[in-house]
């Protein structure tokens, strides 16, 4: 948060800065310190923004020139409305695209483009009189270009999502995102060249025995889309019926690209293909036993291993067979692979 409020309030040169009124000074720390949470948000995800915008320093440079104009250029009465609407619905609300994020960005700016931001307001927006661990970060008074920078060195609060008006447990999800990168970049780092594992074999030979081992078991796994239709009674074509189509349909897409990605990458470990990135990588997955980001795209939402994962998989295909020679019986639902086609 300190990086990047320091960063927008940079934008602005000092020679031009320290000759504004006082006011066009306060509104543009606070103009600064908005842009800074718009853009400290993004890391959380959906729970920042429900879309990703591109929100940048040249956003901030036009709306500090928007706000020099109005008001060095205008009369003495600061309109208020008329800046949260520039700044809201088109200077950054220019990149907003959902509804609930435009409300969002205009109740910031409620908050902060007011009258009060000159009675030594406080910035943390929505926090509660008496509520535990309150912090403060008051809008600072009229001061030089230089003395704002140590302003915000001396009295801007420790990271947190409450400065951002968010609830403590939102940053959880980012520290365990960032830990599960980290320790996936740790395992990336291992050496995979003529090292072995605990098991003898190296990462090379550990990917074709997987290989081998999944080729195995997915060999036989194929509906025939067209004869399961044809050997369907008319009466007995009814929403289930489709929907059980449609879950074959996609476990033979899946299928395939599973074994044209095995094979590919067999010739690849054989020498009669160049080893491409793509290979590569499933190599890698196969050799820490993680679903390849291929198969996981066309396939059903889960957190499994590899093995676990193709035993479910195996498990999805088992119960589909059974539909197919019975396809009058009730469901199983959880061997879906796609459960909004229930919906549509």
């Amino acid at each position: 948060m300190k990086a990047n409020l320091k960063r927008a309030f940079a934008s602005f040169p000092k020679e031009e800065f320290d000759f504004r009124e006082a006011q066009v000074k306060m509104i543009q720390f606070a103009l600064c310190w908005f842009h800074a949470v718009v853009i400290e948000r993004k890391k959380f995800g959906p729970k920042g923004w429900n879309a990703v915008y591109p929100f940048n320093t040249g956003d901030l440079v036009n709306s500090g020139t928007v706000l020099v104009n109005k008001l060095e250029n205008g009369s003495n009465r600061i309109p208020w409305a008329d800046l949260q609407y520039i700044f809201g619905e088109i200077m950054y609300g220019g990149h907003i695209t959902d509804d609930w994020d435009r409300l969002l960005c205009m109740t910031y700016l409620r908050f902060y483009m007011r009258e009060e931001l000159f009675d030594d307001q406080d910035l943390i927006p929505f926090i509660k009189e008496g509520t535990e661990n309150q912090i403060h970060f008051l809008a600072p008074s009229d001061r030089s270009y230089d003395e704002y920078f140590q302003y915000v060195d001396e009295y801007l609060p420790p990271e947190s999502p409450v400065v951002l008006g968010l609830h403590p447990n939102t940053e959880i999800a980012v520290r365990t995102d960032q830990c599960n990168k980290l320790f996936a970049n740790i395992v990336d780092l291992q050496p995979k060249d003529g090292g072995t594992n605990t098991s003898g074999s190296n990462p090379t030979q550990r990917a074709a025995t997987v290989l081998e081992e999944i080729l195995e078991k997915i060999g036989e796994i194929n509906f025939d889309l067209d004869e399961i239709l044809a050997a369907l009674a008319i009466e007995d074509r009814g929403p289930y019926q489709y929907v059980f189509l449609q879950e074959c349909e996609r476990m033979n897409k899946l299928v395939s690209e599973m074994n044209r990605s095995l094979r590919e990458l067999d010739k690849g470990l054989h020498g009669e293909l160049t080893m491409s990135e793509r290979m590569e990588q499933l190599q890698d997955a196969l050799y820490f036993e993680r679903v390849p980001t291929e198969w996981g795209s066309l396939a059903f939402p889960s957190l499994r291993s590899l093995p676990s994962w193709i035993e479910n998989l195996i498990l999805r295909a088992s119960q589909l067979q059974s539909w197919v020679d019975n396809p009058v019986k009730d469901m199983h639902l959880p061997f879906f692979l796609y459960f909004v086609g229930l919906a549509e």
